[in-house]
């Protein structure tokens, strides 16, 4: 693995359309779209609401700063000697860019407009969860395709159940070319409850291979720490950049304790300022999406968490320092 080495700038805070961020300074293009998808199982769910998880643990209102009109009109030059500001967008040279991000299905807001959203993190690589392929309620889109074809970045898709005519899972997107994908099922504590996957990838960024996990973890607390203990056993800190998703489990949970106790680190503990909460947008209470970092990947130069009304989850997105 590359060896990082990037100096850090002093952490500050910024505020910025709603976005409570931690930055500290540090110093490619993929390929046309690839669109991949796998299928976990055969497992079927005719009727209910895939998707409606139990959100953790067993004032959407905006407005205008306006500034005197002094009929003079006020240029302000850059200054070249302040530092490059990693939580810039567009993204700049010499940073990665992650992002989480559990996306309900496009049943808050329309899949162009949660496109849209993720367009406009100028990111990397985004691993997305509650997904819908070519379901009734989604109209017989393809979302996957729809997020692919919107961001320009290739996708691949991993099946978790059949749902109404179509699929729906969780996946990831890539500027950068996914060498293979590896979807592995994982165990819950009541048969009745809906399956879930753990999606493994391998990304080529700039001649680094990264090993990347995305999931969504099940919504009892049994289940999660069965599903938690299996993630563990199939994957390393030591071997893995990163791990993200949502986990239904808070900070001060045993799945949680169990991931930083393997080796892994919370990125938002990391670089993060504030609660960090992702649900629900309108008045988040809970941190219930992380990104775990491995041992090869830098401490995040700018992480944050949008605030954004097209889910009932916010995204995390965490820029790292990547020598070019």
């Amino acid at each position: 693995m590359k060896e990082f080495s990037a100096a850090l700038c002093s952490a500050c805070l910024l505020w910025a359309g709603g976005v409570v961020s931690s930055c500290s300074d540090s110093g490619g293009e993929a390929g046309p779209p690839t669109y991949g998808v796998q299928d976990a199982g055969n497992e079927t769910n005719t009727g209910g609401d895939a998707g409606a998880d139990v959100q953790g643990e067993d004032a959407n209102s905006e407005a205008e700063v306006g500034f005197p009109d002094t009929g003079t009109d006020v240029h302000v030059e850059a200054d070249a000697s302040l530092p490059p500001d990693p939580c810039a967008i567009p993204r700049l040279d010499g940073f990665l860019r992650l992002v989480t991000y559990n996306i309900r299905a496009g049943r808050t807001a329309d899949i162009e407009d949660v496109a849209a959203a993720i367009l406009d993190f100028d990111p990397d690589i985004v691993g997305v969860q509650e997904i819908d392929v070519e379901t009734e309620r989604s109209g017989w889109i393809d979302q996957m395709a729809v997020l692919s074809a919107r961001t320009g970045m290739a996708a691949f898709f991993a099946k978790t159940i059949d749902y109404q005519g179509g699929e729906y899972g969780i996946g990831i997107l890539s500027r950068f070319p996914i060498l293979s994908e590896e979807i592995l099922p994982l165990p819950r504590a009541d048969a009745a409850e809906e399956a879930r996957v753990l999606l493994t990838t391998r990304i080529d960024v700039d001649g680094v291979v990264l090993t990347i996990g995305v999931t969504h973890v099940g919504g009892t607390a049994e289940t999660r720490a069965l599903q938690v203990d299996t993630i563990l056993t199939e994957l390393s800190a030591q071997e893995t950049f990163m791990l993200m998703g949502d986990f239904n489990h808070q900070p001060s949970a045993a799945p949680h304790q169990a991931i930083l106790a393997a080796g892994w680190r919370d990125a938002w503990q990391e670089g993060g300022v504030g609660s960090g909460f992702t649900v629900t947008p309108e008045e988040p209470q809970k941190r219930i999406d992380f990104l775990y970092l491995g041992d090869d990947a830098p401490t995040p130069a700018c992480i944050e968490v949008p605030s954004l009304f097209v889910s009932d989850h916010l995204p995390i997105v965490a820029t790292f320092p990547w020598p070019t």
